[in-house]
């Protein structure tokens, strides 16, 4: 799991790019400007297209942080799906390979697969 002062870090970078973002809102609501999207240009507002902005900043942050807690690691399970290639690595040490996986552990690492390959599935 994320450490505290991590996730307050992570919170208050967040916080202050929407802050900014609504602060140019505040400034240039009314301003206008010419919007090209490929089409034929059309008027909107600095503020508008600043809120749409945000919009799309929240879902993008919002896509991050799900991809983050959802996300499965390999653990340390080598090209053979087992310990066999990090124990090799390690002089046949299982205690490094122990102190690899607590290293993903406290690196946030919410889950590691449960049987994992060093191929990939090919689709139907």
């Amino acid at each position: 799991m994320a450490s505290h002062a991590k996730i307050h870090e992570y919170t208050l970078v967040k916080k202050h790019l929407v802050y900014n973002k609504f602060r140019v809102v505040d400034l240039h609501h009314v301003c206008v400007c010419v919007c090209v999207c490929g089409r034929p240009a059309q008027l909107t507002t600095v503020g508008k297209r600043t809120c749409l902005w945000i919009q799309d900043l929240l879902l993008d942050i919002g896509n991050l942080e799900r991809a983050k807690n959802e996300l499965k690691f390999r653990g340390v399970k080598g090209t053979t799906g087992t310990q066999a290639s990090y124990l090799e690595l390690f002089d046949g040490s299982h205690d490094k390979v122990t102190v690899l996986l607590l290293l993903l552990l406290l690196a946030g690492v919410c889950a590691c697969l449960s049987v994992c390959v060093s191929t990939m599935d090919q689709p139907l």
